[in-house]
C-alpha cells in the first residue's frame, strides 16, 4: 500500500515548530487565494514553487490541501489550550 500513496514528510525539532507552522499557515493561505481567485498564471515560477513545496503539493489542483502535524508528545501540547502552539495547530485546520 505504501507504493500507492506518497506523503511528503518533514521532520523537525520542537524548537523549529513555531517557524514551520507559521510558514505552513502562510503558504496554505496563499494557496487558497491563488485557487479561489484563479491566479495561477499570474504567479512567478519561484512563487509557485515556494507555495507548493511548503505545503507538499505538486500543483494547484486540490481545492483544500490537508496537512498532518504529528508530535511525539502530543498530550503536552493539547492539555494546555492557552499555548500559542495549540492555537496555531487549530489555525492550520481547513474550513
Amino acid at each position: 500500500m505504501s507504493t500507492l500513496i506518497t506523503i511528503p514528510t518533514k521532520i523537525i525539532t520542537y524548537g523549529e515548530i513555531d517557524g514551520v507552522l507559521n510558514d505552513l499557515i502562510e503558504a496554505k493561505a496563499a494557496y487558497d487565494i491563488v485557487v479561489e481567485k484563479h491566479l495561477i498564471n499570474q504567479l512567478t515560477s519561484d512563487s509557485k514553487q515556494d507555495i507548493l513545496s511548503t505545503i507538499g503539493a505538486e500543483n494547484f489542483k486540490i481545492k483544500y490541501p490537508h496537512t498532518l502535524v504529528l508530535f511525539d508528545d502530543t498530550m503536552s501540547v493539547f492539555k494546555n489550550k492557552q499555548l500559542p502552539l495549540f492555537n496555531k495547530l487549530l489555525k492550520n485546520r481547513q474550513p
